[in-house]
């Protein structure tokens, strides 16, 4: 299962060398054993850990919080990077911001008023916004589906009504581009 894997894609054919086999039913669990495993044994040779706050992991996007000097959050992933040939750690440092996954966490008003943190959406450069075409054969609920889930995962990830506004008026100009009438 990880050497040697062949899928196909577009009709052509591809030999994967190394690594969990592309959409095969354990490579999930694979990745996150992997992951796991890094992580524990990272985590118990790294003298600063008493300054590591919180980590939450979905497959391989990681979101850790130090209460550290930036030496030490450095210090960490140089100790994590050599551990396991093909897998590299990345990293981004911030007084002020965060992103994991689709949202950013920052430090907004909220942090002033209440001490929380706001989050808005984010979106890799890379998004090409490539919705469900209006005129595909597929069944209304499903366009139904797609507006309203999008509207509430806008709404969900973003704090300040200014950017929620924002975040669902480009989304329903994505929507047009993709056939899509206002109404829907």
């Amino acid at each position: 299962m990880l050497k040697n894997n062949v899928f196909e894609f577009d009709n052509k054919y591809y030999k994967q060398i190394v690594g969990c086999a592309m959409g095969q039913v354990p490579s999930p669990s694979c990745s996150d054993l992997l992951m796991a495993t890094i992580l524990d044994e990272v985590t118990n040779r790294f003298p600063a850990m008493k300054h590591f706050l919180y980590h939450g992991r979905y497959r391989d996007d990681g979101f850790m919080i130090f209460k550290a000097r930036d030496e030490d959050i450095r210090d960490f992933f140089t100790l994590a990077n050599p551990h396991t040939e093909g897998v590299k750690f990345t990293f981004a440092i911030s007084d002020n911001e965060a992103t994991f996954l689709d949202i950013t966490a920052f430090k907004g008003e909220r942090v002033r008023n209440s001490g929380h943190l706001d989050i808005k959406m984010y979106r890799k450069p890379t998004e090409m916004f490539q919705y469900l075409h209006r005129h595909s054969a597929h069944p209304q609920a499903v366009f139904n589906g797609l507006s309203k889930g999008e509207t509430i995962r806008i709404t969900r990830n973003c704090s300040n009504p200014k950017d929620r506004d924002n975040q669902i008026q480009l989304f329903h100009g994505k929507l047009a581009a993709r056939g899509y009438k206002p109404t829907e």
